[in-house]
């Protein structure tokens, strides 16, 4: 883009400069290379000429050559009488079709075309006298030949002679056109060297010019940027060269860097400033925040903030150590006290646990003793129930055999009724059979009177046995009832065991927590010990964190922080008679009191971010 200077003169941007450098370069470029087409179109036409040329020689020379082998062969079949194979017609010969071609042709050279008229006459009357010799041959062959020699030889080398005038014609027009397209290929070559080296020194010194331009100012930031690497309080700007420069530059490129660096290098001057006065301690100094992008700024910002906020709390937090100091060595006095009381109370609780777990033990051992008796009756009761079972099953064996022994019993009285019966029966008999069967009578009541003596004693035995029954039923049943009593003592015993295990159990347990509460009654008063130990270190602790706290408050007076009005932002020194930036310094702050944002997200009026804590 164009710009007008002070002094009514118009310079170009850098850009500008070298896009027309380089479309120069293209013009000129496309010229060398119309001139190299034009030059080529021009060669092109001159070559074509003479290939042209060429060729109509070589048609020519085809042309002579034929004539001479047209000659031969007519003399030859003159002389010998062999077929013509020739061509006696003048408009298809070699030279007819060449002459007809080349009158056709409308660049043909009017000298030429005025020989090649001369010589048709004569070809045509050549072409005419050999259809007449060859028509003559065969009635008179020697005045044929003779007539040739005389007439149609001459004839012919007229025309072979007209037709190498016409080749020299275009030998020399060949030569000619060839002398005319090396000099003007010689003549383009030449152009062309020189528009290429025309275009490359112009293209050397306008970028020579260009890059002077644009590497010395370059060069010089380039320096400084490497001077500003070390250090910005170290940088030395030449003035005049560097107003000269800006001048030199005002509308292109490069002033704008020189421009953008003098301002980046004044920016990290001021920072560099701030961050001086952190170093030093003053936690006041103003942050200059350029814009929403200025990161720099910003973190600088976030920096000085944040420590300033960070001193203040480590103030506060000094006091509040040497007052909790003060409080811990209270709390170490009180804490002494109370140990010392603890460890006297647990020593007292430690004897009385002895003396229970003495008790404890005893009752154990009794326990123990009991249990064992007890055992030892279980053992003797569980015998006596075995034995009481084995009586049981005897009784009601012996209720068993004697119920069998009634059976048999019974058995016998049925033996003795019916023997009884038969006794009588045979009394009968024998009383019938009269003196004959008064022996077998006898015999008969005999047997009669044995029989009821065995009924007789049967029934008393029936009787002993129904005795023995009921007797045995009773010691049954007094048996099992005996046996069930038993059975229940021994459930009695078994729970009676269980009732001292538990015991014992319990007094094992006891025991244990008699113990562990031993145990922990020694680590109180331990514990006590060592508190009434701690108590006192503590204390020397605390004295210690106070001549911290006071060290620490010595050393933050080193430092200058800001002072802040709660509900109020600060404003910094540089910003004291600054109406607006107070104005809107406050507006942010309260507006980063309800939203929780950063004060330097908000621009003032000039569009630049404040520096609101």
């Amino acid at each position: 883009m164009e710009k007008k200077q002070s002094d009514g003169t118009i310079k170009k941007s850098i850009r500008k400069r070298i896009m027309e450098g380089y479309l120069t370069v293209t013009l000129l470029s496309a010229l060398v290379g119309v001139i190299t087409v034009i030059s080529l179109s021009v060669l092109f036409v001159f070559y074509a000429n003479i290939t042209s040329l060429d060729e109509e020689r070589a048609t020519l020379s085809n042309t002579i050559s034929a004539h001479y082998q047209w000659r031969s062969d007519l003399i030859r079949s003159l002389e010998n009488g062999s077929s013509f194979t020739g061509s006696l017609d003048p408009k298809t010969c070699s030279f007819g079709k060449w002459l007809n071609e080349y009158m056709m042709d409308s660049n043909t050279n009017s000298e030429i075309k005025s020989m090649a008229q001369q010589i048709t006459e004569r070809h045509d009357e050549i072409h005419s006298l050999a259809e007449e010799l060859l028509t003559m041959s065969e009635t008179n062959r020697e005045s044929a030949v003779n007539l040739f020699f005389s007439e149609l030889d001459p004839k012919t080398s007229e025309v072979i002679e007209g037709l190498y005038d016409i080749d020299s014609i275009d030998s020399a027009e060949v030569a000619t056109n060839t002398r005319r397209f090396e000099s003007m290929m010689t003549v383009m070559i030449i152009v062309i060297v020189l528009a290429v080296i025309g275009i490359s020194v112009f293209s050397f010194l306008y970028g020579r010019k260009l890059a002077s331009q644009i590497a010395k100012p370059v060069m010089m930031v380039a320096d400084w940027s490497k001077d500003l690497s070390f250090g910005a309080a170290d940088l030395d700007v030449d003035s005049e060269k560097l107003a000269k420069m800006e001048r030199e530059n005002a509308d292109n490129e490069v002033g704008m860097m020189i421009s953008a660096f003098h301002t980046m290098a004044d920016n990290i001057r001021e920072n560099m400033a701030v961050v001086q006065r952190i170093a030093d301690g003053d936690m006041t100094a103003f942050v200059k925040i350029r814009s929403r992008r200025d990161s720099l700024g910003k973190s600088l910002y976030r920096l000085v903030q944040s420590n300033d906020i960070m001193f203040n709390e480590i103030v506060d937090s000094a006091h509040s150590v040497a007052a909790g100091a003060d409080e811990i060595a209270a709390a170490s006095h009180m804490l002494a006290d109370s140990s010392t009381v603890q460890a006297s109370a647990a020593q007292h609780l430690s004897d009385e646990m002895k003396h229970v777990s003495d008790l404890i033990q005893f009752n154990d051992e009794k326990a123990q003793a009991a249990y064992e008796i007890t055992k030892e009756i279980k053992v003797a009761l569980e015998t006596s129930n075995e034995h009481m079972k084995i009586l049981c099953d005897s009784v009601i064996h012996m209720r068993n055999a004697s119920k069998e022994i009634a059976t048999v019993m019974k058995t016998i009285d049925d033996i003795t009724f019916e023997t009884n019966i038969l006794a009588l029966n045979a009394a009968i008999e024998a009383a019938r059979a009269g003196a004959a069967g008064k022996g077998f009578a006898v015999v008969a009541n005999e047997v009669r009177a044995l029989a009821m003596k065995s009924a007789e004693a049967a029934q008393e035995s029936h009787v002993l046995i129904e005795n023995s029954i009921k007797q045995t039923e009773n010691g049954t049943n007094i048996a099992t009832e005996s046996a069930a009593i038993f059975e229940g003592i021994n459930q009695k015993i078994s729970q009676i065991i269980e009732i001292v295990e538990q015991v014992s159990g319990l007094s094992t347990n006891q025991m244990e927590s008699i113990r562990q509460v031993a145990e922990s009654v020694n680590q109180i008063t331990e514990a006590a010990t060592k508190n009434a130990a701690i108590s006192e270190e503590s204390d020397a602790s605390s004295q210690e964190m106070r001549n911290q706290a006071a060290f620490l408050r010595d050393k933050m007076k080193h430092f200058n922080l800001r002072k802040r009005e709660k509900g109020k932002a600060y404003i910094p020194n540089e910003k004291q008679h600054d109406e607006d930036f107070i104005e809107y310094a406050n507006k942010a702050y309260q507006l980063k009191e309800t939203t929780g944002q950063y004060g330097n997200e908000y621009i003032d009026p000039n569009g630049r971010d404040l520096d609101v804590n």
